[in-house]
């Protein structure tokens, strides 16, 4: 399985960028993000009642069009993200910012930074405290719009990922192997869980 490739904290999340976020904190706001994301899977396959509920059929779609197709339908990717955007709406704000931890330590998020300074041309340490303010502007002020954007793409990705590799099985499979499933592609996440120096 494919996961997303998460940095250094010290690349990102230090106190060299004028914030106070340990490496233990932040470790444990991924964490709890992956956990997150791994309850966020099983509500996009069986809804609110995991153990009551028939398959979501936005779900079923999805792994259809991907078994024929290998991507979503331009009508299936609009309904997803409008679904995840729904999601996103009720979720504590607590969850949604560890989602964003995921995002502030992803390799992505380095390189979307390193783009931005060479149009700025700073130093280290202007860098540095660049993205803490950036970091900070995100954590207190409740996150703004292209934050919201970038999670709702990461959870989008992250459930075609899912529905890729559940396709390929779904013919006659039982409800207990799914969620098997989904808890191990969770687990997975965590358990592969490592920052790149």
């Amino acid at each position: 399985m494919s996961h997303l490739k998460l940095v250094s904290p010290d690349k990102m999340l230090s106190i060299e960028n004028r914030l106070h976020i340990t490496n233990d904190v932040n470790q444990a706001m991924v964490e709890f993000g992956f956990i997150v994301k791994g309850k966020y899977l099983k509500w996009m396959v069986y809804g609110n009642d995991v153990f009551e509920a028939e398959m979501d059929p936005l779900f079923i779609e999805i792994c259809a069009s991907i078994a024929r197709h290998g991507k979503l339908a331009d009508d299936l990717k609009l309904q997803l993200n409008k679904k995840i955007e729904k999601y996103l709406y009720d979720l504590p704000t607590r969850r949604r910012l560890a989602l964003a931890f995921i995002l502030f330590n992803s390799e992505q998020f380095e390189l979307s930074i390193a783009e931005y300074n060479e149009h700025l041309d700073l130093n280290a340490h202007e860098l540095k405290t660049l993205i803490g303010k950036h970091i900070e502007r995100e954590i207190y002020v409740g996150g703004s719009y292209n934050l919201e954007i970038k999670i709702r793409d990461y959870l989008a990705m992250e459930l075609f990922k899912f529905a890729s590799e559940f396709s390929f099985i779904s013919g006659g499979i039982k409800k207990e192997r799914v969620i098997e499933l989904l808890d191990i592609y969770s687990r997975s996440s965590l358990a592969t869980l490592g920052f790149e120096d």
